[in-house]
């Protein structure tokens, strides 16, 4: 992930009127504690096929979006934002849209 994500992407989710920035670091955490807890492995909650939809290219930045399906439907749309950096292209931030509530079961 570090290698993909510039250190100040931020995942930002709406809160009511708030805006909610889940930094990078951790995101990562979340991750590693999924993959650490086998209960949450062999329940297969992150078991998804996805679709990019979209990636448009203008200059130094770009914009892709993602569809993810767990059996065949679809539960969440993101867009991710990258900038093209001297060492390569870096995502910036991502916003999404949960077809059905909490698809991934977070807790944040």
């Amino acid at each position: 992930m570090l290698r993909g994500f510039h250190p100040d992407f931020a995942i930002c989710i709406a809160k009511g009127n708030d805006l909610f920035r889940l930094p990078l670091r951790d995101w990562m955490k979340v991750v590693e504690e999924y993959k650490n807890n086998p209960e949450k492995v062999k329940s297969g909650i992150r078991n998804l096929d996805y679709s990019i939809e979209v990636l448009e290219i203008t200059g130094n930045t770009a914009v892709v979006k993602t569809q993810f399906f767990r059996d065949e439907k679809l539960i969440i749309t993101d867009y991710l934002s990258y900038i093209k950096y001297p060492d390569g292209w870096k995502a910036v931030a991502k916003v999404s849209n949960e077809h059905i509530v909490n698809p991934l079961q977070l807790s944040l």
